[in-house]
């Protein structure tokens, strides 16, 4: 019962972030996934660094994800006396956040790369995505020769790729 509550947040917060790319206000229900999302997103906004992009709806669903894999088995473990077990669980949420994170960045750099390849004519979504991977670009340009520069975005995609394989490699043979 307690996932599906921290789904249903989940839910809600991609609601929100679907409804604000279409720019039209839906009434009611704009209104009240509006409302409910703030509560989550305005208190992790004040948290998180100010950005020209507001990074809280990734990390609110990252927490949610969190939240939802550790509060059951949490309870069940010191009600039933098994400590022992707390602490594998944690890291296996923390695994399993480290994996969220690197899969969300892997769809932002493959939307970049076929928004770069197509020549993307939407400027708000060009400017969005370089303004996320740019951080990450100019520090792996700095560590590369000048002739490989240009495949900084393929090396980012390949070593978050690469880091995702090994997370999971790693929650899989803990058996999470």
């Amino acid at each position: 019962m307690i996932q599906l509550f921290f789904d249903l947040l989940a839910i809600c917060i991609v609601a929100r972030i679907l409804l604000s790319l279409t720019g039209h206000n839906f009434g009611r229900i704009y209104q009240f996934v509006f409302t409910l999302s703030e509560m989550i997103l305005g208190p992790l906004r004040k948290i998180l660094p100010k950005t020209s992009v507001d990074w809280s709806p990734f990390a609110a669903l990252i927490i949610l994800e969190m939240l939802g894999k550790l509060i059951n088995p949490l309870v069940f473990f010191i009600v039933n006396g098994q400590y022992g077990r707390i602490l594998p669980l944690f890291y296996g949420v923390f695994l399993s956040m480290l994996s969220s994170i690197a899969v969300i960045l892997i769809i932002i750099f493959i939307v970049k790369i076929v928004n770069d390849v197509v020549k993307g004519d939407n400027y708000t979504l060009t400017r969005v995505l370089d303004a996320m991977t740019e951080p990450m670009i100019v520090r792996v340009k700095t560590k590369l020769s000048f002739r490989h520069r240009r495949f900084a975005v393929w090396i980012i995609l390949a070593l978050l790729i690469a880091t995702e394989v090994f997370l999971k490699y790693e929650m899989n043979r803990m058996d999470l």
